[in-house]
């Protein structure tokens, strides 16, 4: 989806209409879906596995599988995204190294912007 010549991940009109209304509900549904497969996480094991995975290309290749054709997505603002407005929701203490994985992941966001660097784009179904 392009709107205003800006993918939704750039352009923060358009990231906040694709947002579900109720973040609560999306922590509600894992917990839900985690309990009925009788696994158990922290937010700190949720963060230390998340930053573990952003590091993997695997993970980032086998995400853009579940994704539409011809969008693209940014990984790093989806973290931003996903570590910003949902991880909060999860009971628990952040991970020791959160802050500063966060700082890492913001400097490769902001060297994106800062040098035309285009981040890896997946081409999603």
């Amino acid at each position: 989806i392009k709107r205003h010549g800006h993918y939704p991940s750039v352009c923060p009109q358009c990231a906040a209409r694709l947002r579900p209304k109720n973040v609560g509900s999306v922590v509600s549904c894992f917990f839900e879906y985690m309990e009925y497969e009788e696994h158990q996480i922290s937010r700190a094991e949720f963060e230390m596995n998340l930053f573990e995975k952003l590091d993997d290309s695997r993970f980032l290749d086998d995400i853009s599988l579940l994704l539409t054709t011809g969008s693209s997505w940014d990984f790093r603002a989806a973290a931003r995204y996903v570590l910003d407005s949902l991880v909060p929701l999860i009971p628990g203490d952040a991970w020791q190294k959160t802050k500063e994985k966060m700082i890492i992941l913001q400097r490769g966001m902001a060297n994106n912007v800062r040098t035309g660097a285009v981040v890896p784009q997946r081409h999603i179904i």
